[in-house]
């Protein structure tokens, strides 16, 4: 479930960059890295599941390792996902924060 769930958030964040590239692209501003990378090569983060899965599986499968190995091979899963969750979302969002502080509209203190 972990490796499906950790699919699915690559999977957005492609979606999500492709989504915000598409809406900006009519602004003369060059997309932020993070979302270039997404963008091109975003399908290869899809082997990042698969691999911790088969070390997942063989640290499962081996009895002579201790409980404490297979507990770490589960939060390393879970620390992949977050770390999934947070580059997707800046890869999605860091080019409408570009846009924001590009155009002025970044509201200041003495504006009021």
């Amino acid at each position: 479930m972990l490796a499906l769930a950790q699919t699915g958030v690559i999977v957005a964040g492609i979606l999500g960059c492709g989504a915000s590239a598409r809406a900006l692209s009519g602004y003369d501003l060059p997309l932020p890295a993070v979302t270039l990378v997404l963008l091109r090569y975003g399908f290869l983060f899809l082997l990042l599941p698969l691999l911790w899965i088969v070390v997942a599986m063989v640290v499962h499968q081996r009895e002579s390792w201790s409980e404490q190995t297979r507990q770490l091979a589960f939060v390393s899963g879970v620390f992949l996902l977050v770390a999934l969750v947070v580059c997707g979302a800046y890869g999605s969002i860091s080019p409408w924060v570009q846009l924001w502080k590009t155009n002025g509209l970044e509201r200041t203190w003495e504006d009021e």
